[in-house]
């Protein structure tokens, strides 16, 4: 079950007031939905909106690619020397 940003920021409101959470309809489970909620409060108590807005893939900086592409050549000389 996906929640929209307008509904988890109402989540984590309720939440820091204090207030009873109902478990919303369609939740898998009270605790996994309790255990994501409050992993939104923390993100959006430390970033606001913006830490509730879905996550695109990680991104690599240059460093990381470059070292990515170093590994993978080292590995193909490896299995190329190995027959």
């Amino acid at each position: 079950m996906k929640l929209s940003l307008e509904e988890k920021i109402e989540y984590v409101l309720q939440y820091n007031r204090g207030d009873i959470i109902k478990t919303p309809d369609g939740a898998k489970c009270r605790s996994s939905f309790m255990s994501s909620l409050r992993r939104w409060v923390k993100r959006y108590n430390e970033e606001g909106e913006a830490g509730l807005r879905r996550r695109k893939s990680k991104t690599f900086t240059e460093e990381e690619e470059q070292k990515a592409r170093r590994l993978e050549a080292e590995n193909e000389q490896l299995r190329a020397d190995s027959h």
